[in-house]
């Protein structure tokens, strides 16, 4: 069974008394530790890098409230938070003006642009950064 670090989780050698990557000191007590890394590393891609991310719901939904699409860009979704902010400024820019989309409708779109930003933030934190998780993506054995 391969030996991972406890404190950056990343491969080492079994007779290893340092990490190569980050130089963490192995000791006795840390080889424990570090055999429960590999399930650690498994789950969360991202805590190997030592990074954590976290994004406040309120901020993403309050943002896409203020400006619609800031709070997709808050939650890293820059392409999606300038599509929302292009597309529904265009609408509402030209038709609107003119009359012929009612004004609730903006406001329920920009509601909907914030429920969305705040759900973004919830999935982000739940998977730690990445938007795109899938289980299936993590190295495990076939058996």
């Amino acid at each position: 069974m391969p030996k991972f670090c406890p404190n950056c989780g990343k491969e080492i050698n079994e007779t290893a008394q340092f990490c190569e990557h980050c130089g963490n000191i192995i000791s006795q007590n840390n080889a424990a530790q570090s055999q429960n890394a590999d399930s650690t590393v498994e789950n969360n891609i991202s805590t190997s890098t030592g990074i954590v991310y976290h994004k406040n719901i309120f901020v993403a939904f309050i943002l896409s409230l203020i400006v619609v699409g800031l709070g997709q860009i808050y939650n890293g979704q820059i392409l999606k938070g300038i599509i929302f902010f292009i597309i529904i400024s265009l609408i509402f820019g030209t038709l609107g003006n003119i009359g012929l989309i009612p004004d609730f409708i903006y406001w329920i779109l920009l509601l909907l642009t914030a429920v969305e930003a705040a759900y973004s933030a919830k999935y982000i934190n739940d998977n730690n950064g990445n938007y795109f998780y899938n289980e299936n993506l993590l190295n495990k054995d076939s058996a």
